[in-house]
């Protein structure tokens, strides 16, 4: 997942990325631990507008940013 990514969380809910949190900020292939995305729909029930949501919230990428 990278910034532009168009997610889909669990019950359909679907978002834009707008900012990546890596475990290992200083490794380049860290695993991504949290999100902050922008929801199109209704947001997940979990969701706080302003914080980071972790990433095993989201069930698939959806499309793709271009770079």
């Amino acid at each position: 997942m990278k910034v532009g990514d168009i997610i889909e969380a669990h019950k359909g809910e679907r978002g834009v990325i707008l900012d990546v949190e890596k475990i290992y900020p200083r490794h380049k292939d860290s695993p991504i631990r949290c999100v902050l995305v922008r929801w199109f729909t209704e947001p997940p029930r979990w969701h706080v507008e302003g914080r980071y949501s972790h990433a095993s919230g989201i069930k698939k990428v959806i499309s793709r940013a271009s770079r």
